[in-house]
C-alpha cells in the first residue's frame, strides 16, 4: 500500500503537503495550470505510438512545435537593486504583463522576492528584514517569523505621487538599497535594461531530447474510467506517478533503468512495479533547458500538447513542471513555505496527464481529458 504523500512531514515545524489530482476536459486545464506561476524542470513524455502512427513523425511535429514555443522566450539572470522595479520597466513592461521574476536566494535563510506576471511585487521577509524595511504587510501564514508585503506595481494609483509609491521607494532607497540576484522570465522580444553593474546573463531556452526505447510503456486502458473526484490515494493513479517520476530521472543507455523491460530486480532489492496496463515500446523525453518558465509559457505548451495529441490520435501525452526552488509563492497564488525539505527537493508542481478519454464512459462524450497531478506546501 502506498503512504499518502499529505501524511509525510518533516521533523521540524513545517505544514504538509497538500495534494489535488482531477480527470478534466481539456477546456479547464488552462485555468489550472495558469496557477503554477514560476516553473522549472520542465519535461514532456510522448509514446511511441501504436502501429497506425508514424512515431518518428509524430516526435519530430511535438519536437518543432515545441521549439517554436520556447523560442519565443528568454531567461536572463542579474542584480538589481528592488528599487529598479519602480523604474521605467514598471511602465512599458510590468504593467504589460511581459516579465516574471523570482530572486535566487535559498528561501530557507534569506527573505524572498518576485514579480508575478500580473504586476505585483511579494516580498517574503524575514522578521528582521520585516521590522526595518517601513511596508506594512501580514504575518505569515505557514511559516512562522516572516512576514509577506504585497506591492501592487499595476495599479495605476501606484505612481511617484503617490504615498504607497513613496513609501515603497524609501524602503527600497535606505532598506533594501543593496543588488539582489533575480532570475527572469520574459517574451525574447522584451529586452531588459539593467544597470550595467547588473552582470546580466540572457540565454535562450533550449531543449535536451532523450528516447528510451524497449521500456514499459502504459496504455491508460484503464485510466479515463477512472472518477474526476476522490482521486487522491487511488492506486492506479500513482502508479502512473511513479512510472513518470522514474522516467523523469532515468539516464539513457542504463541498464539498471527500473522501467526497461528486461529489468527483473530482486524484490528485496526494489520493491517498484510499472503499471498493469503496460506495452513494451518507447517514449520520448523533451527536457526544457531553463531555470524558470512563467505560467504563459506553459499554456502555450499546454496548447501544443493538445494539438499534437489530437493530430496523430495518441493514447496519451504528459507535461511535468516544479516550482522554481526559491520562488516564495505557490500554485494558485499562495505563499510558500520556507521548509529545508520543499525549498531544495522541489515538492510542488504537477504532472498534466492529457489522455484521449475514448473508454465509451458516460464522460467520453466530452472529448479527450487530463488528469492533474499537483502537489504544493504551505496552502
Amino acid at each position: 500500500m502506498r503512504q499518502h504523500l499529505g501524511a509525510i512531514q518533516p521533523a521540524f515545524d513545517h505544514p504538509p503537503a497538500r495534494l489535488h489530482m482531477c480527470n478534466t476536459p481539456l477546456n479547464n486545464v488552462g485555468s489550472v495550470i495558469g496557477t503554477h506561476l514560476f516553473n522549472s524542470n520542465v519535461t514532456l513524455y510522448m509514446p511511441g505510438a501504436s502501429g497506425t502512427t508514424d512515431s518518428e513523425k509524430a516526435w519530430q511535429v511535438l519536437t518543432g512545435k515545441v521549439q517554436n514555443v520556447v523560442g519565443g522566450w528568454k531567461v536572463s539572470r542579474g542584480k538589481v537593486p528592488l528599487k529598479w522595479f519602480l523604474g521605467d520597466i514598471r511602465e512599458n513592461i510590468i504593467r504589460e504583463g511581459k516579465l516574471a521574476a523570482v530572486s535566487c536566494e535559498p528561501l530557507m535563510t534569506h527573505s524572498a522576492f518576485a514579480l508575478l506576471a500580473t504586476g505585483t511585487l511579494v516580498l517574503n521577509l524575514t522578521k528582521d528584514d520585516y521590522e526595518t524595511c517601513g511596508l506594512n504587510g501580514s504575518k505569515s501564514k505557514v511559516s512562522q517569523n516572516r512576514y509577506v508585503v504585497q506591492l501592487d506595481l499595476a495599479d495605476p494609483s501606484f505612481k511617484p505621487s503617490s504615498k504607497a509609491y513613496q513609501r515603497a521607494l524609501w524602503c527600497f532607497e535606505n532598506t533594501f538599497s543593496h543588488a539582489v540576484e533575480f532570475v527572469f522570465s520574459h517574451p525574447s522580444t522584451v529586452s531588459l535594461e539593467l544597470p550595467p553593474e547588473a552582470a546580466l546573463a540572457s540565454t535562450p531556452v533550449s531543449l535536451n531530447i532523450t528516447t528510451f526505447s524497449n521500456i514499459h510503456v502504459p496504455t491508460l486502458a484503464d485510466l479515463p474510467t477512472l472518477s474526476s473526484k476522490d482521486l487522491i490515494g487511488e492506486e492506479t493513479v500513482l502508479s502512473y506517478m511513479e512510472y513518470f517520476g522514474l522516467l523523469h530521472i532515468a539516464q539513457e543507455d542504463d541498464d539498471s533503468n527500473r522501467l526497461n523491460v528486461a529489468d527483473n530486480p530482486d524484490p528485496y532489492v526494489c520493491i517498484y512495479s510499472p503499471p498493469d496496463e503496460c506495452l513494451s515500446g518507447s517514449v520520448m523525453r523533451i527536457r526544457i533547458n531553463a531555470d524558470l518558465l512563467a505560467a504563459e509559457l506553459m499554456i502555450e505548451l499546454m496548447k501544443v500538447i493538445e494539438e499534437v495529441l489530437e493530430e496523430f490520435k495518441l493514447s496519451w501525452l504528459a507535461l511535468q513542471s516544479q516550482t522554481y526552488t526559491s520562488s516564495p509563492v505557490a500554485w494558485r497564488d499562495q505563499e510558500r513555505s520556507t521548509g529545508l525539505t520543499y525549498s531544495h527537493c522541489g515538492e510542488a508542481g504537477y504532472l498534466a496527464l492529457y489522455h484521449p478519454n475514448t473508454s465509451g464512459t458516460a464522460d467520453s462524450a466530452e472529448g479527450p481529458r487530463c488528469l492533474i497531478y499537483q502537489i504544493g506546501d504551505g496552502l
